[in-house]
């Protein structure tokens, strides 16, 4: 019987990390399969590191050895991605009116 590896476990519930465990499992991703597989876990998998990051409880407070490059990116992500969706619906909305 094959033992799982320490990334191997995580990736399996990597709905239930906290934000030090995810940015260690994100790191691991992005170095071994790249950017793409990354964000898609991130995205898929980790939607309550999303959620912290949209309400401001993402803390990385006591965490050593972290990525704080890729956690900043990651927030930058998720700021890009909640500005966008704020645009096109602004957008929408001008153009709506125009029309009317």
């Amino acid at each position: 019987m094959k033992k799982k590896t320490m990334i191997e476990e995580m990736r399996e519930r990597a709905n239930k990390l906290s934000n030090g465990e995810a940015l260690i499992l994100l790191d691991h991703i992005l170095k071994r399969e790249g950017q793409e597989a990354m964000i898609s876990i991130f995205m898929n998998e980790m939607p309550q590191i999303k959620n912290r990051i949209i309400y401001g409880n993402f803390n990385l407070e006591g965490c050593r050895n972290i990525n704080t490059q890729l956690a900043n990116e990651l927030i930058a992500y998720i700021e890009r991605e909640k500005l966008m969706v704020i645009l096109e619906s602004n957008l929408k909305e001008s153009a709506i009116k125009k029309r009317l």
